[in-house]
């Protein structure tokens, strides 16, 4: 969403409502223009889909023969509509005579029922702020014993070793630690 006075890549969103238990109620949003009648009218610019701050970090340790490198990257203070949970956490896609499939776990956490009821919830948007080491190797300098050989260099690599995050996105390899 594009407005002045907003962030670019602002989400437009209903704003949701929640039971006395502190459960969300399917298709209960809140009507902000005050009108009776909830509808498109009712959206609100919510978060910011980019980041805040976006920094690296790269550095080289080296002691005797052994030498260690990495690199790691952050993105910090953006946010990010969880589609995949705002379309298929629902009970009834299990109900689906069609076609097998599955649904995401995180329909447990909201219990509910019909995609349509909840697909512009401002219960999707999380905070997709991430430190991730990239890169990382371990490598041993090997000396020649003979002085007009060259020196050998063996290294351990890792790639995509490690990613802290809160969101529950679908992101490939974040969960292989």
């Amino acid at each position: 969403m594009q407005r002045e006075g907003f962030a670019p890549n602002s989400f437009y969103v209903y704003k949701q409502l929640y039971d006395a238990n502190g459960a969300p109620i399917e298709g209960a949003y809140a009507d902000l223009n005050g009108d009776g009648i909830v509808n498109a009218d009712d959206r609100y610019i919510k978060d910011n889909g980019l980041a805040d701050v976006t920094l690296g970090f790269q550095s080289n340790f080296n002691y005797k023969n052994f030498d260690l490198s990495f690199n790691l990257r952050a993105s910090i203070g953006n946010y990010a509509y969880n589609n995949v949970n705002s379309s298929t956490a629902q009970y009834a896609l299990l109900q689906d005579q069609q076609v097998l499939g599955n649904i995401p776990t995180s329909v447990l956490d909201y219990n509910f029922r019909n995609t349509a009821d909840v697909i512009s919830s401002d219960i999707y948007l999380e905070n997709a702020s991430f430190l991730r080491m990239d890169n990382i190797t371990f490598g041993y300098t090997i000396n020649p014993l003979i002085k007009k050989f060259s020196r050998k260099q063996h290294s351990f690599m890792g790639r995509c070793s490690k990613c802290i995050y809160s969101y529950k996105l679908l992101w490939s390899r974040s969960r292989n630690f």
